[in-house]
């Protein structure tokens, strides 16, 4: 490996504090820091637990998949030199945010957890103008075609373009070597306010007036309820006083303004490679791009002042045209950037054409092995088509994952090309009250096209032990999202810690509290997608990824549970127990549940299946938490045997894994 010829050319001693999560030879999972040389523990990694040439296989589809988020320059980020400060260079000369490197690290603790794909947050590139933070939103891609220089790592030597790419394709091809796929983030409807393709391309972009950025929003259209934009409201939004005082602030591209004095400013750019062209533009022109906001009518979401959409269509929305003037500049509004609902005549096809060809460069250049694709319910339906199926023409078994986040359109995915979308059980889960996520289990999954993310949270959420019954709901959610039929199992950075500090707060951001941590803590008042952060690897969760690593070993034995069409969901006709089973060769393995985390539950479960003789509990969320151990005998005698069925006494937040042989 040519990474791991580089460590050896710049070996130093360097002894630094390390977590025992990341020493594959004495992993521990209790938060133990311990003092070695870096440069040796990076080597033997690589020398000692990379398989080399004994290939693990890969999993073959996404049911039996089990992935982990990482946000790398979070991910695996720390602080060595203990300055409580997180720096691209401590005075080990060590970069503290997370390098691609250091995910070589986690590989050994992913393969407890039972992980087989990786999903990484984009690694474009990242803007460092208009930022919400002291660090760049992965969101704000800079440029398509190249990977974030924060996340090389001068361990390696001098930094180049070059070498980073190096290393990315070892991480992938590592990856490979142990049965872990890697997937990306691709973001193909907004960018970077100050992304590259501004200078070759000004008009494939909104613009405003400098003067109006201050204070920009979209406007608020009286008599339209907070919803995601629909055609019949179009008359509503154009008769906006707000609407015809927000279109005023737009302008035409500069290069349409003084074109000489464009090409003598982009000139200049590239030959000084002058960083902040947006500076001189406004300068210059007195003009800006327009920054982000959401295609939901009336949504009180802050703006998104780092990136700006990229003009799918050279035209007005065919429904919109009549209400807008000849002479308007193009703008940014609900239907033009929801360009799947309202589509124009002109397709930008220069625009089209490159971000189709985005994904194939990955493939080729890194051989990644899948996708989530950000926001493509927002864009032009053939476009959406033209990215899916250049994607799959590299790779027939390319994974494709939708951000849909309405499992009533996995159906619509499904038709797109699609292998499964995120869906709501992230919002659902932490809503068990009143039996939410019980319903939305029981009425949707007998109608999925196509599995979902099991999840209790994402990097756009609160974190799980910030929800209704904190720590019983965190136990309760880890084990059920590895066995939930129609799904995928997903883990999101932070979870094996217990995290409880959100990395955003774009999505039900009610219970995502940034000042929640003392106020001392690095990670105080920061969000991972706007700042430098890191995950919490002091914190001794063994327990939890004990359990995790038992889940797996489930999965492993049935392989079964999760194979699509097996599970049989249990209707049980309780507010708060849900139910399903599997047949497993000549047994049956029969889940159940307890959503409530407040109280326990006798109920009668009916089987659909022959009287049964005997059963053996195979695990109980309730005697591991306060035993240390799956199950023991007092597990089975909460259960006894009646007729077609079993009366089952629960307690609160229980899981129960049962082996279940009929007579």
């Amino acid at each position: 490996m040519k990474i791991l010829e580089l460590l050896k050319k710049n070996y130093r001693k360097v002894y630094v504090p390390v977590p025992s999560y990341w020493n594959y030879s004495g992993l521990k999972m209790n938060g133990e820091i311990k003092k070695i040389n870096i440069f040796d523990l990076m080597i033997n990694t690589i020398e000692d637990y990379v398989p080399g040439n004994r290939s693990v296989p890969l999993p073959g589809s996404l049911d039996q998949a089990v992935i982990y988020g990482a946000f790398i320059r979070t991910t695996t980020a720390f602080d060595f030199d203990g300055d409580n400060r997180l720096r691209t260079r401590d005075r080990y000369g060590l970069r503290e945010t997370g390098t691609i490197l250091r995910m070589f690290l986690l590989f050994p603790l992913l393969k407890k957890m039972g992980v087989n794909m990786v999903y990484l947050l984009p690694v474009t590139s990242g803007s460092r103008q208009f930022r919400k933070g002291r660090a760049p939103s992965p969101y704000a891609c800079k440029n398509f075609f190249k990977i974030d220089e924060e996340l090389y790592d001068p361990m390696l030597g001098e930094y180049s373009e070059e070498k980073l790419e190096i290393l990315f394709r070892e991480f992938v091809d590592t990856a490979h070597s142990l049965g872990i796929k890697v997937m990306v983030d691709f973001i193909p409807r907004t960018a970077a306010r100050d992304n590259d393709l501004i200078l070759d391309h000004p008009d494939w972009f909104y613009w405003i007036k400098k003067e109006f950025e201050k204070d920009f929003r979209p406007p608020v259209i009286e008599g339209v309820p907070f919803t995601s934009y629909d055609k019949k409201y179009v008359k509503q939004i154009y008769s906006s006083s707000q609407t015809r005082e927000f279109l005023k602030k737009f302008s035409v591209s500069p290069d349409r303004i003084d074109r000489k004095k464009w090409l003598h400013l982009v000139k200049k750019v590239k030959k000084e490679n002058i960083p902040d062209f947006m500076g001189l533009i406004s300068k210059e022109f007195g003009l800006t791009t327009v920054p982000g906001f959401s295609d939901v009518i009336n949504d009180i979401q802050p703006l998104w002042t780092e990136t700006s959409f990229l003009r799918m269509f050279m035209d007005l929305p065919v429904d919109s045209a009549r209400f807008v003037g000849r002479n308007q500049p193009p703008y940014a509004l609900f239907d033009i950037i929801k360009s799947s609902k309202a589509p124009g005549r002109k397709p930008n096809h220069g625009l089209w054409n490159l971000i189709s060809s985005v994904l194939p460069y990955w493939q080729k250049q890194f051989n990644i092995d899948g996708v989530r694709i950000d926001m493509a319910h927002a864009l032009p339906v053939k476009l959406e088509e033209r990215i899916l199926k250049t994607a799959v023409k590299v790779n027939k078994n390319f994974i494709l994952i939708a951000e849909e986040l309405d499992n009533r359109n996995s159906a619509k995915a499904a038709r797109a090309g699609y292998h499964a979308i995120i869906g709501n059980f992230w919002a659902v889960e932490p809503r068990w009250k009143d039996g939410n996520f019980k319903n939305v289990f029981e009425n949707d999954t007998p109608h999925l096209k196509l599995p979902l993310m099991a999840t209790s949270e994402t990097h756009d959420t609160p974190r799980t032990v910030s929800r209704p019954g904190k720590d019983r709901f965190y136990y309760f959610s880890l084990v059920l999202n590895y066995f939930l039929p129609r799904t995928v199992t997903f883990i999101n950075t932070g979870f094996e810690l217990r995290e409880s500090h959100p990395m955003n707060k774009g999505l039900d951001s009610a219970h995502a509290d940034i000042h929640g941590l003392a106020w001392w803590d690095l990670n105080y008042g920061k969000m991972a997608l706007f700042d430098y952060t890191c995950l919490h690897w002091k914190t001794n969760n063994e327990k939890a990824i004990r359990l995790m690593e038992y889940c797996q070993g489930l999965l492993k034995e049935y392989p079964e549970i999760k194979q699509s069409g097996r599970s049989r969901l249990i209707s049980t006709g309780h507010p708060y127990i849900l139910s399903f089973f599997v047949p497993v060769r000549n047994d049956i393995l029969l889940f159940a549940a307890n959503s409530d985390m407040n109280r326990g539950h006798k109920f009668l479960l009916n089987l659909p299946f022959p009287p049964i003789r005997d059963y053996d509990v195979l695990l109980s969320t309730h005697v591991y938490r306060r035993k240390n151990r799956f199950s023991d005998e007092r597990a089975g005698k909460r259960i006894s045997i009646k007729m077609n069925g079993l009366i089952i006494k629960m307690k609160r937040s229980e899981v129960l894994v049962l082996r279940v042989r009929s007579v």
